[in-house]
């Protein structure tokens, strides 16, 4: 077979990734530095069903207002600083709701974080992403794995399928961050959710190779 017959495969797959849909950003649903509904996980959230807060129907009438970023040891720029955590507590409970309009048009939500040590979101009672903690239910006394860069870099992801858990008008997002230990000597967690819209303009192709009418005749 050619040299030439045999890039063919490779040259399908670089069009393909050309041709797939582009996520382009469309709105921030929630930014940095918010104010979100807070509750120090000195004790559970709810009871006597530990995961109650994470849904709509939940009353945070418990939860303080309180600023993001939430940090201790590693200085962040204001926000809650959470002096009293270290050998007390070892996650802490927020909650903010956020409008989504026009859902159709959504391919993803965006998060942009940063998180010593460990988070998990949930929208609307769904799990939709978690972040350095092992999988299972969570209670007040789950310990995140361990985040090894000090103070903690700004990372993203993505989560797709939107619409299975987004619904037109007002959403509940709910988030547990958690420190590796009660004697951590640092903490730190901020995040905005942004969304992500399908490009629904058709790509132009400016050219294939080999050209239309060129491929060489198979001769084995």
């Amino acid at each position: 077979m050619s040299s030439r017959l045999s890039a063919w495969p490779g040259m399908l797959c670089l069009l393909a990734a050309l041709l797939a849909p582009v996520a382009a950003p469309a709105a921030v649903l929630v930014p940095t530095n918010a104010t979100w509904r807070f509750l120090r996980g000195t004790n559970e959230a709810s009871l006597p069903d530990p995961a109650a807060w994470q849904g709509t129907n939940f009353s945070d009438a418990a939860f303080a207002d309180a600023a993001a970023p939430f940090w201790y040891g590693d200085v962040r720029p204001g926000g809650t600083q959470l002096g009293d955590m270290i050998n007390n507590y070892s996650c802490v409970f927020l909650r903010r709701t956020m409008v989504v309009s026009n859902l159709s048009s959504f391919c993803a939500l965006r998060f942009d974080y940063f998180i010593d040590d460990g988070f998990i979101v949930w929208i609307n009672g769904t799990e939709v992403l978690r972040v350095n903690v092992e999988p299972g239910a969570v209670t007040r006394s789950t310990l995140a794995t361990n985040q090894p860069i000090d103070p903690a870099p700004w990372e993203a992801a993505v989560v797709g399928s939107a619409g299975e858990f987004l619904r037109e008008g007002t959403n509940l997002v709910a988030i547990q961050a958690f420190n590796t230990s009660l004697a951590s000597s640092d903490f730190g967690f901020d995040c905005a959710i942004s969304t992500l819209e399908g490009e629904t303009a058709p790509p132009l192709v400016v050219s294939v190779d080999p050209a239309p009418g060129s491929l060489p005749v198979l001769d084995q």
